[in-house]
């Protein structure tokens, strides 16, 4: 694989290119090399986290599945630096400013999900309001 395949690897909401900005190239395309669905794992991974983490707040199931169009600068960050960390696994001896990106990404999720802090999503993505739920194109309340 070359940097050039890696930056292009689509993973829907993300890119290759993406990763690319928070894990040296070389190191991602020698994971691809050894087990390439490794990549695609460490990605579903992140996925699944921030999922659990944003569901109830908003249709990040949905914003996920959106493979065109703009993207969330923040969110993206996030499910990269997540991503990333899940494709090194328990790799030792990782350097302080990869460090700092894993901290920065929990601290921040973290705040989205206590409210401190917001994503701005695409119309199609909007944010949940709490004790509400989509039914087919209509909300409908609980209790």
């Amino acid at each position: 694989m070359t940097p050039d395949q890696l930056s292009s690897l689509s993973f829907g909401y993300l890119f290759g290119s993406d990763l690319i900005m928070w894990c040296p190239t070389q190191f991602l395309i020698s994971r691809y090399n050894v087990d390439n669905g490794s990549l695609q794992e460490g990605v579903a991974t992140a996925y699944s986290e921030v999922i659990n983490q944003l569901a109830t707040k908003y249709d990040i199931v949905g914003t996920l599945q959106m493979v065109s169009g703009p993207r969330e600068p923040t969110l993206v960050k996030i499910l990269a630096i997540m991503s990333v960390r899940n494709i090194l696994g328990n790799m030792q001896n990782i350097g302080e400013k990869m460090q700092k990106d894993f901290d920065w990404a929990d601290k921040t999720l973290l705040a989205i999900r206590n409210g401190q802090m917001n994503l701005i999503l695409s119309a199609a993505a909007f944010p949940m309001r709490s004790g509400s739920f989509l039914v087919g194109a209509k909300f409908g309340t609980i209790g």
